[in-house]
């Protein structure tokens, strides 16, 4: 991964990354233990086609398996394979709003409680009661 990142790059990938975070902390935060930590990576790979180089550059995010503790992690949800940084994170948070639309667009209405989102159900949450 060798792209250089301008000033306005880097604002955009903390703006998004805070926008997918709220999303993810909203997603899965009823499932996990009380300060548990969240966060968003990057991966990429290098792949040559007709002897031009490209980067694919992946943003995922992440929820940390034991609060307070950074040794092992979970993987929650991933974007596609872009080009660039902030392309990567602009389709992660794209996946987790198709996710946040599924449970909120499908299940719930104003003053729903949500327990958030739920592998095992197909198509995501559902709402735990009335308001």
């Amino acid at each position: 991964m060798t792209e250089t990142l301008t000033l306005a790059n880097a604002q955009l990938i903390k703006e998004l990354k805070e926008l997918i975070l709220t999303d993810i902390r909203a997603l899965y935060a009823p499932q996990n233990p009380p300060l548990t930590n969240f966060d968003i990576i990057a991966s990429g790979r290098v792949g040559y086609l007709q002897g031009k180089r490209y980067n694919y550059i992946c943003a995922q995010a992440i929820v940390y398996t034991k609060p307070n503790s950074l040794a092992s992690w979970k993987l929650l949800a991933t974007g596609s394979e872009r080009e660039t940084v902030d392309a990567a994170f602009g389709a992660l948070w794209t996946e987790v709003q198709s996710k946040m639309l599924v449970v909120t667009g499908k299940y719930c209405v104003i003053g729903d409680v949500l327990s958030g989102w739920d592998e095992d159900v197909r198509g995501g949450g559902e709402c735990e009661e009335r308001g």
